[in-house]
């Protein structure tokens, strides 16, 4: 028999070893802030700050039962403009993820507690998954807001990356790993310092399991002082620029056997597609072959055959997309039936439809720009989240996506334009370089402008779209209304009441997506004594998207372009001089914005051109980018001046 003085010390053990597997995985306690927080106000390194994150500690458990990670997270709001900066707060949770011992308070500086109550909290669906989103009560500068949460779940192949940046200051970023004995795992590190990489390890008993039976492995990271990743315009995903680490279960093991959670090979991977697209999803298909047959009757050339495959899935399938969800239709023959399909189904639908009529075809997996970057170090397909078409030639190749009508044949979409793939072809799968061809991609708005007597302006636009501008604007055309199009690319920035006339949009045969556009207003003139105001119309580029003062990413276009603007004006009254907006060349490197005016007989023609010539812009190159930004922002402002021939 155990003594109770022994028992009794057994139980003080067990809860010294508890209490101190929460000191080192969990750290502060909530609720309870400390004199000198109260203290901190904007970072040296970030002065202009409105918020600051006093900590962020995260514990990831993995147990033969369960994941789950834990979150803890303070907040000091510094000023108003912090207040707006933090107005609400969501929570991703996938279709079998459980929430759990979630809590949210403002704390004010009278040290008054206020609760997140359950009328500031939403959950909404987004198809099979959720978000929960809150907001917090009783927010004034100076207060601080807190919460925390853990997320429960059986996903030991896909465990959650942790990143110690925020998209606020982070003061101090904490994360401890806990694996039950038999767990082995590799870590993937996202912009860590090297001196950063080296974890803390211990082992520590197992405060579930009978005392000195097994161990808990607890290794910790700790970073201080981060810069905010925040989303802005040109840029690929927010974590490609993070710091954190990545977590891969390579097995379990105890004396039962042993389970593999993750193939070693890119082949082994692709294996796993091709027995379920091709043994179970397209099930040797007898429709291919005779739609392929079909579509490509009369033609020898295989290039020939190819465009035609693409565009007729791309025009005579309907795109059906699911957030979430990659295929719509639990088999390829559901597709034929409907007619309807995700993109990803579409795109493998022309890979058998190509190699139906033998041209070399394989689906590749990619992740898209706002994904993050694909590491083919990292053998783990869940970094995946799109499926293009990869068709070989004797001549050369092409990377399709056949998800709009409206994207010309062998021009992909600009989120496609990532550094690489996997290309599945089963156990020959291998990651594949995404090469960006080098198409001239434009965007020219021809506006002719005819000013009545009366004060109104009717407006004709031409626009033009080539290359991957093309494949861009027309996806994003085909994927909203016509209204919804209309106002994030042309009214909205003008900011004038009009009244709408014709409208069209469609493909041309050389590949460009054109549009015309007809309108009139009477905000875009204006009387001064003597002399009619007249506003230009330029839709793109009025405003300088680069509000922030620093950037520490680069700044990354996908790919060169050129927006160029041409506007004629007629005005309808006798006009002795016209006073005309200065002529301008801006140049740096990688960009040049250009502008020029000039008399004809009947008309003024001013022409704008802002032309990208580098794709990537580097941190260092950000503040003569922004100048030059904010000066085309300027230009468009700036008016033409007519000067009316008074009647005698």
């Amino acid at each position: 028999m155990i003594s109770m003085k022994k028992f009794s010390g057994m139980i003080l053990a067990i809860i010294l070893v508890i209490c101190w597997c929460n000191s080192i995985c969990w750290g502060q306690k909530f609720g309870k802030v400390e004199s000198p927080e109260w203290e901190i106000g904007a970072p040296a390194d970030y002065p202009e700050a409105n918020a600051i994150i006093l900590f962020k500690n995260g514990k990831l458990s993995v147990s033969w039962d369960k994941i789950e990670m834990a979150r803890h997270v303070r907040i000091k709001i510094l000023t108003q403009a912090g207040i707006d900066e933090l107005d609400e707060f969501e929570i991703y949770l996938d279709e079998d993820d459980k929430l759990k011992n979630f809590k949210a308070h403002t704390i004010t500086s009278d040290s008054k507690k206020h609760k997140v109550n359950k009328d500031a909290i939403f959950d909404k669906e987004v198809g099979k998954d959720k978000i929960r989103t809150f907001t917090f009560p009783a927010l004034e500068p100076g207060c601080i807001i807190e919460y925390q949460y853990k997320i429960r779940n059986k996903r030991y192949r896909h465990l959650s990356p942790w990143f110690f940046q925020d998209d606020l200051f982070v003061l101090k970023s904490h994360l401890d790993v806990e694996l039950s004995q038999g767990f082995s795992y590799n870590i993937n590190y996202f912009n860590m310092p090297f001196d950063k990489r080296t974890g803390q390890e211990k082992e520590i008993p197992d405060p579930t399991k009978q005392m000195g039976t097994a161990f808990l492995k607890v290794c910790s990271w700790d970073m201080e002082n981060l810069l905010p990743i925040k989303d802005e315009p040109y840029m690929c995903a927010r974590k490609d620029y993070m710091a954190g680490l990545g977590f891969r279960l390579v097995s379990f093991t105890n004396r039962y056997g042993s389970t593999t959670y993750y193939s070693t090979t890119w082949g082994e991977r692709g294996d796993d597609y091709r027995k379920y697209l091709h043994d179970d999803y397209c099930n040797q298909n007898k429709e291919v072959k005779k739609l392929a047959a079909e579509i490509t009757s009369g033609l020898v050339n295989l290039r020939e055959k190819s465009k035609a495959i693409y565009e007729y899935v791309a025009r005579e399938f309907k795109t059906s997309d699911t957030p979430r969800q990659w295929f719509t239709n639990e088999k390829m023959s559901k597709l034929f039936q409907n007619k309807s399909g995700s993109s990803e189904e579409k795109n493998l639908l022309i890979s058998e439809l190509h190699k139906a009529v033998d041209v070399p075809s394989w689906p590749v997996l990619i992740s898209t720009r706002k994904n993050g970057k694909f590491d083919p170090e990292n053998v783990n397909t869940s970094q995946f989240n799109y499926l293009i078409t990869f068709a070989q030639f004797d001549d050369g190749w092409e990377f399709l996506d056949a998800s709009s009508k409206y994207i010309p044949y062998g021009i992909l979409p600009s989120k496609c334009l990532t550094n690489g793939g996997l290309l599945l072809d089963g156990k020959n799968s291998s990651p594949v370089k995404m090469t960006i061809q080098p198409f001239d991609s434009y965007r020219l708005d021809l506006v002719r402008m005819y000013v009545d007597s009366d004060g109104l302006v009717t407006c004709s636009t031409e626009s033009k779209y080539s290359g991957y501008f093309a494949a861009s604007y027309g996806r994003e055309f085909e994927e909203n209304s016509q209204e919804d199009f209309l106002d994030d690319n042309y009214f909205d920035r003008l900011d004038i009441e009009y009244e709408l006339g014709e409208c069209s949009f469609d493909l041309d045969t050389s590949g460009m997506f054109v549009g015309e556009i007809n309108f009139t207003s009477e905000d875009l003139i204006r009387n001064l004594d003597d002399n009619l105001l007249i506003s230009p119309v330029q839709y793109a580029l009025r405003n300088n998207p680069f509000k922030s003062a620093k950037r520490i990413f680069p700044v990354d276009f996908a790919f060169p372009r050129i927006y160029h603007n041409l506007i004629e004006v007629f005005v309808s009254d006798s006009v002795s001089e016209f006073i005309l907006p200065d002529n301008i060349l801006e140049e740096i490197d990688g960009a040049i914005f250009e502008r020029t005016s000039k008399v004809t007989d009947s008309s003024v023609i001013i022409g704008s051109k802002l032309t990208i010539l580098e794709p990537l812009f580097k941190p260092h190159k950000y503040a003569s980018l922004r100048n030059l930004f904010d000066k085309v922002a300027l230009a468009s402002e700036d008016q033409l001046t007519a000067v009316i021939v008074k009647p005698e």
